[in-house]
């Protein structure tokens, strides 16, 4: 694959792990970046099982089979397990010329629990050597801070002391030190990076310019507002939502809340109204605006602690797990959601709630939810990433999993397919049938995607070049599974 900087992978007698098959082509500075993906394995069509052929299934027989790098190619190769039980222990006939080592097996990492299905389909082991766990970059010096197209704008002078955006600074934070605020400043400055985009502060003029919204009747939530989000704004537009935004200083507080406050509210993160010492909400921009606090969970490393709770069988496992790659992720999951809950906080300070129980988030245009946050990073980043989870009946291990992301992400091709109305938050209801029969597609993220969130080529030549598109998500059609809404 020319041009592609980590595509090499080790023949089938070595047993070096460290490199991956989901690549990125380093583009010129003139070129876009894309991302490309070599095969992903493939079954047989049959599968022998007690001596019977049997037409294989990938969710009832995948568990049943292991892959190596195809010695003539850059994708896999796979074989079938002799073995019969889940954890069952193969000696294989080495006379066999069929057979060799097993080396990534593929399924479910267990079998007592319910995966994310692509957890479930592929298999952990498959997962890290493709490149969806960890990432090993070639060029240990690639490292660059976020900085958003309009920074040097809002910061001529390039000073460090003002890299990280107002609304995140030290003092926005009151009730957490300053060790823990520098834990802080590598998600603050993608934050940063973000907030300080030009088609950023488009949005928060959609959704702060009440006389261009429009609105539409729904039969259950009756008036709703609509933003259409422009594709550029004026100077003097910029400016005024610019200061919109700084004025979130006077209306905005930020704090950490116990991981059980959290799974209560079944988030990692929630935007609640201030009140005065009386319990009277705050108000923001006009009487009938409010200020906010925002409250995020704790984020933490525990890719080993999660396999060991689950009981995966070494064979099962990923080879290798990298401190770094588990670093960026719980970066980038932080950033996310420090950026969506400011837009709920912001939209909290500029669109006013109304007696008549309307909806108190407005809707972008071709979107089924109003779920402003969520919106916001799809219109960011061409979707909405989330962390693959073992499925438990605990919601704090859940929840847990929500926040340190241990088994990498995964996004939506359609991020609001089969939302439902919850809390605040409102779905269309004409399209509510269409659309929970619609199946819907689900994507591994490259781990080589998350870490371009802090390198040279993407904030010194790529975002300054192609702006957003430069940060859109890779949709990897080989990877992707389609399921079906469970009723």
């Amino acid at each position: 694959m020319d041009g592609s900087d980590d595509t090499d992978m080790p023949d089938a007698g070595d047993e070096s792990d460290r490199s991956s098959i989901v690549s990125v082509i380093t583009p010129p500075s003139d070129v876009l970046r894309t991302y490309s993906a070599i095969d992903p394995p493939r079954l047989p069509h049959f599968t022998i099982i007690n001596g019977q052929s049997h037409e294989t299934d990938w969710h009832k027989h995948s568990w049943r089979y292991t892959a190596r790098k195809d010695p003539h190619s850059t994708g896999f190769e796979v074989r079938q397990l002799d073995i019969d039980q889940f954890n069952g222990y193969e000696v294989p006939d080495w006379n066999n010329l069929f057979y060799w080592p097993s080396r990534y097996n593929l399924g479910p990492p267990t079998h007592d629990a319910d995966w994310h299905g692509l957890i479930a389909k592929w298999g952990l082991p498959v997962l890290e050597k493709a490149g969806f766990l960890n990432y090993y970059p070639l060029d240990d010096d690639d490292y660059a801070e976020p900085i958003g197209r309009l920074a040097r704008a809002r910061n001529p002078d390039q000073d460090d002391d003002k890299c990280i955006h107002p609304v995140f600074r030290r003092e926005m934070w009151p009730d957490i030190d300053d060790d823990r605020y520098q834990l802080l400043e590598p998600a603050l400055l993608l934050a940063s990076a973000l907030l300080d985009d030009p088609g950023t502060l488009a949005f928060f003029h959609a959704i702060s310019d009440l006389k261009s919204m429009t609105e539409f009747e729904d039969e259950v939530h009756g008036k709703c507002k609509v933003a259409s989000v422009p594709a550029t704004l004026s100077n003097a537009q910029e400016t005024e939502v610019y200061r919109k935004i700084l004025a979130m200083r006077n209306w905005l507080e930020w704090k950490f809340a116990p991981a059980p406050d959290m799974v209560k509210a079944n988030a990692v993160a929630l935007t609640d109204w201030r009140d005065d010492k009386d319990g009277n909400r705050l108000k923001a921009s006009n009487e009938h605006c409010s200020q906010s606090t925002i409250y995020t969970e704790t984020h933490k490393e525990a890719l080993e602690a999660w396999l060991d709770l689950a009981h995966v069988p070494e064979s099962r496992r990923p080879k290798q797990i990298d401190p770094i790659s588990a670093y960026e992720r719980t970066n980038f999951q932080l950033a996310d959601t420090i950026v969506h809950e400011f837009c709920h906080a912001f939209n909290g300070a500029y669109f006013p709630d109304r007696d008549d129980g309307a909806p108190v988030e407005p809707w972008i245009r071709g979107n089924r939810s109003n779920e402003l946050g969520h919106a916001l990073i799809v219109h960011l980043i061409g979707g909405d990433p989330s962390a693959m989870l073992r499925f438990s009946s605990s919601r704090l291990q859940e929840h847990e999993q929500g926040c340190s992301i241990p088994f990498g992400f995964w996004f939506a091709k359609r991020w609001d397919l089969w939302r439902e109305k919850a809390g605040s938050e409102r779905t269309t209801t004409a399209d509510q049938n269409q659309a929970f029969n619609t199946a819907q597609v689900f994507y591994p993220v490259p781990q080589k995607y998350i870490h371009n969130m802090s390198t040279v080529e993407t904030w010194i030549h790529q975002v300054p070049r192609y702006g957003l598109a430069a940060l859109r998500l890779p949709r990897l059609e080989e990877w992707a599974i389609m399921q079906r809404r469970s009723t």
